[in-house]
């Protein structure tokens, strides 16, 4: 199934954010406070949150694929939902902030690649989460599930590739 590879690869994207937050989360608390939505003495509580959800969601989709239908059904719909908040949160710095940091494996502003990004990681996940009624890894799915890694890695990749100078 399509939409479960993609969704997957969503998940590694947030088990990769929340890695690259932990290593770098100075940087992530001074984007937080650049991009002056929540107040100054939120911003560590608010970092420390955004870390665990990402590895939360992104440990737990990358998981469940060998789970009940029920709980990979709440796990997916989790992460449609974390995409889906992303989404809104971006989207209201990209039209109502100006040029803020993104946040978003880098330094650099909110983009649209970034926005469509989150767009189709949510409905990937949504997708997954109502469609996928039979065991996301079997023999024939094998490699659809190595897919999602490449689909995680040009994700990760790809978004910035159009602010740098080739």
């Amino acid at each position: 199934m399509v939409s479960a590879t993609v969704a997957v690869g969503g998940a590694l994207l947030l088990l990769t954010a929340a890695v690259e937050h932990m290593l770098y989360f100075t940087r992530l608390r001074a984007v937080l406070i650049a991009q002056r939505v929540v107040p100054y003495r939120l911003h560590r509580t608010l970092a420390v949150g955004l870390v665990g959800v990402e590895f939360g969601v992104g440990s737990g989709a990358c998981v469940t694929v060998l789970a009940l239908p029920f709980v990979r059904q709440t796990v997916f719909f989790a992460e449609a939902g974390v995409y889906g908040l992303f989404l809104g949160y971006l989207t209201f710095l990209r039209f109502g902030r100006g040029p803020v940091p993104c946040g978003c494996f880098g330094d650099g502003p909110v983009r649209a690649q970034v926005l469509v990004r989150a767009g189709v990681f949510a409905v990937a996940a949504a997708a997954t989460a109502v469609l996928a009624t039979e065991p996301l890894v079997t023999l024939s799915s094998i490699p659809l599930m190595g897919a999602a890694l490449v689909v995680a890695v040009a994700a990760r990749v790809l978004p910035g590739m159009s602010s740098r100078r080739i």
